[in-house]
């Protein structure tokens, strides 16, 4: 094919009328119609575009990873989805026929294990983004682990095997790690929304917080702290019962709890546990809300909180909302990101951060804030830790070499590079390659070059277990010190001389 290359952008078209995450797309060869795919949170949904009736239709909704195929002629449509085939007429595609088939297959356990190291080994040899892979002999890695996989009869064995091989060239983003799939009926306990005193466990349990958006709070529920959890659907806790096998598979269930009053006095109430993870999602919110009330008492109003949870796209609508909303009166902005796990934001953070007021608005004598009205253009501090990782090293480092403020916590560890994930062929492991790594202005790698705090501060674990939190305390301090310190008087600038 040869491309017209002359006036190409005046002749350039959009080919669907809205954004969304499109997996797959075919264009028929009369150029009439535009089949796709769009991927949502629960599913795919295949669609299609025709150009000259400028219509837009949904064809069929389908498995999350479905895929389709036309046949040559265009005549008829192959879909892959939920593991099961089928096919359509081009005409008829709203009503699909399965394709039933039987297949066996001969697994040789030993000769896939080879092959998956060895894809495993090409795969790094070829993508890794150090050329001289910091210094250590692959080929030699090679040989010397390879010989161990003759007695490797599990994959999980196989993939620490393939661990410590990578383990050797000192880089993050990198290793193989085995995950095998959901075991059907496993335990799954769930949750009350509930914090306990577990100081003692011999009877019933002493209720120490009902977290914000527990299920118990949402039903408006009489059980508040003080009380005593003294039994679930009738077994009581009586030292001996434990608390999360009787809560186990009990997610969106009904279960009913007897509580106990300060006067011993007792009480049932029937509620829905949720599960672990959205109880985790709980006491992440509980962690920000506290730091935030923290900096709010320290500073006495005057400083406002975010913390960057990940480096994505959420986070940082979060981020924005919080900084420009919730604390846009705010004289300065503490900066939290510890215990955040990277992605690829760095720049837009450091955008967000760095905006400098340069007019003010004024209406009728009142005076409002200025341009930029997209950025924060007041002081901030960075909190950083060793939990940083990835993107999450970036950001600190970014927010140091561009001046934008002084940072407190502990040193991150040099850990930026771009990370390429690969699933095994068996479906159970998988094996993680650094592809793109990162350079300071004086030609270093930041992989392996920490980046240190201007004020190095450990919270250590006699402090936290008392509720204190060192680094947010040292970071109003620092903060309020730098807004209190007397401006330096900018001498105005002198018109140019003729």
């Amino acid at each position: 094919m040869e491309v017209d290359w002359d006036g190409l952008d005046d002749r350039t078209v959009r080919l669907t009328k809205d954004s969304s995450n499109i997996t797959q797309s075919y264009l028929n060869k009369d150029a009439s119609k535009l089949y796709f795919l769009k991927r949502h949170a629960t599913g795919s949904e295949l669609w299609v575009r025709e150009f000259r009736e400028d219509n837009t239709k949904l064809l069929r909704k389908l498995d999350r990873t479905a895929t389709f195929e036309f046949t040559p002629d265009e005549e008829t449509l192959f879909v892959l989805s939920g593991g099961k085939l089928s096919h359509a007429s081009v005409d008829s595609l709203a009503t699909p026929k399965s394709i039933g088939f039987n297949a066996a297959m001969t697994l040789r356990s030993a000769a896939e294990r080879d092959y998956m190291f060895q894809h495993a080994w090409r795969q790094i040899q070829d993508k890794f983004y150090n050329p001289d892979f910091h210094g250590i002999d692959w080929d030699a890695m090679k040989s010397a682990y390879e010989i161990n996989l003759p007695p490797i009869t599990y994959n999980r064995d196989l993939a620490n095997l393939m661990a410590e091989m990578t383990g050797e060239l000192n880089a993050s983003h990198i290793g193989v790690t085995y995950r095998p799939g959901p075991i059907k009926g496993g335990d799954s306990t769930a949750s009350l929304g509930i914090l306990f005193d577990l100081k003692d466990t011999s009877g019933a349990l002493l209720i120490e917080e009902v977290l914000d958006k527990s299920p118990l709070k949402k039903t408006k529920s009489q059980i508040t702290a003080g009380m005593r959890l003294h039994a679930v659907d009738g077994h009581a806790l009586d030292g001996k019962a434990n608390l999360a096998s009787l809560l186990n598979h009990k997610s969106g269930k009904r279960v009913r709890l007897t509580i106990l009053r300060e006067d011993n006095t007792q009480f049932d109430e029937v509620m829905i546990p949720i599960t672990t993870s959205q109880q985790n999602q709980l006491m992440y919110e509980r962690w920000v809300k506290t730091r935030r009330e923290l900096v709010d008492q320290l500073s006495d109003g005057r400083l406002g909180y975010v913390h960057v949870r990940g480096m994505n796209d959420s986070s940082f609508r979060t981020v924005y909302s919080e900084v420009l909303g919730r604390n846009f009166d705010k004289e300065a902005m503490v900066i939290d990101t510890r215990w955040n796990g990277g992605g690829w934001l760095h720049n837009d953070l450091a955008k967000l951060f760095m905006g400098r007021e340069y007019v003010t608005m004024h209406v009728r004598g009142r005076e409002y804030r200025g341009d930029s009205l997209d950025q924060w253009n007041k002081p901030s501090i960075l909190v950083m830790g060793e939990g940083n990782y990835s993107d999450a090293h970036a950001f600190p480092y970014t927010y140091d070499v561009l001046n934008i403020g002084k940072m407190v916590g502990m040193p991150v560890p040099g850990t930026m590079t771009a990370v390429w994930w690969e699933m095994s062929l068996s479906g159970d492991m998988r094996v993680g390659v650094p592809q793109v790594g990162m350079k300071n202005t004086k030609g270093e790698y930041l992989e392996n070059n920490q980046t240190e705090p201007d004020y190095l501060v450990k919270n250590d674990p006699q402090s936290m277990s008392e509720g204190k939190d060192k680094q947010i305390e040292k970071a109003v301090q620092v903060m309020l010190q730098q807004l209190d310190r007397p401006s330096k008087k900018v001498k105005p600038k002198q018109p140019a001389q003729k």
